[in-house]
């Protein structure tokens, strides 16, 4: 091969390179990779020594609550979830409804150290294996009955429990860039923060007790949610997935409560049976008349004001667990 052919194709393996990494870097950057670390479009207004971004609405992102708790990301976080008396377990609206003040405070009253685990769009078993894998012993714990027991686990929980190789360097990635967001984009802004920052909603997670603060909520008008009508599918499945998670919770020494926070998926008539089915308290907060930013998640204040009327009718549910 001459030295003109050798030439040549150095030049064209050289850019054939470059374009391949850029094109996996734009992959990543908006998110057609499952390696998504690109932060940089998400709001950084709650970043704080308590408060780390547990999820954005940016796909170029994704997710990052599961891996603070499962691969020990924020072991400050995962210290308090193991010290907690009270566990608060449940999807998205759990993550709002048992975040408000009001709602801690049947518990704080008691003396009992509160976490709020519930996870966005998750179901019983990654809460399960986070509790057998972190041998967490409550004293309580609450479920948002959103048809929760469905021996189920997200897209994100498959894949942060799956060990592979990949997932944990995505997630070291995602850690990298969570500080250098930070520093960038809100304590140390410069031009390059002005080209780059972004204000996606962000969720942020306490490391303290667990609790969510959601930031740059899109300005849209509050829309009314409608609980569920229909009656359930798989109701069997349900209780049965339900008693064997009650069961675990009382090997560990603990007492399962089952509540409904508002959502288009939930309902109290059906709830009360699957309480009743498996045999737990349920503190009966009705569910009709509160407002959300979306339809089916509450606003802060909703939250707030459900509850103040969860706190109201929680005192017999405590008292059958002997707090």
């Amino acid at each position: 091969m001459s030295s003109n052919s050798v030439r040549y194709l150095r030049i064209l393996l050289g850019w054939g390179a470059l374009a391949l990494v850029l094109s996996l870097a734009g992959s990543a950057v908006d998110g057609r990779l499952s390696a998504n670390f690109w932060v940089f479009r998400c709001s950084p207004a709650g970043y704080s020594d308590e408060f780390f971004m547990g999820t954005c609405a940016d796909r170029g992102f994704g997710d990052y609550e599961h891996a603070a708790l499962w691969l020990g990301k924020e072991p400050e976080a995962v210290a308090n979830v193991k010290a907690a008396d009270a566990l608060f377990l449940g999807n998205s609206r759990a993550v709002i409804g048992f975040s408000a003040d009001s709602f801690r405070q049947p518990f704080e009253q008691r003396g009992l150290k509160t976490f709020n685990a519930s996870i966005n769009g998750e179901w019983d078993l990654f809460a399960k294996l986070v509790v057998q894998k972190l041998d967490l012993h409550p004293r309580v714990v609450v479920v948002n009955e959103d048809y929760f027991f469905f021996n189920s686990i997200n897209l994100w929980g498959r894949r942060i429990i799956s060990g592979r190789p990949e997932v944990e360097l995505e997630y070291k990635l995602k850690s990298m860039a969570l500080g250098i967001h930070r520093k960038l984009c809100r304590d140390d802004r410069n031009r390059l923060s002005d080209l780059i920052c972004g204000k996606a909603m962000a969720q942020y997670r306490s490391r303290l007790n667990g609790r969510a603060l959601t930031v740059d909520l899109p300005d849209v008008p509050a829309t009314l949610i409608r609980p569920l009508t229909e009656t359930p599918t798989g109701l069997t499945h349900i209780i049965e997935t339900g008693r064997e998670f009650k069961r675990m919770v009382e090997e560990r020494g603990g007492c399962l409560i089952l509540t409904t926070v508002p959502s288009v998926d939930g309902n109290p008539e059906y709830s009360r049976q699957i309480a009743a089915a498996i045999g737990a308290p349920y503190v009966d907060v009705p569910t009709e008349g509160y407002w959300g930013f979306d339809g089916s998640h509450m606003t802060v204040p909703e939250a707030e004001r459900w509850g103040k009327s969860f706190t109201e009718r929680a005192g017999p549910a405590l008292a059958a667990c002997g707090l």
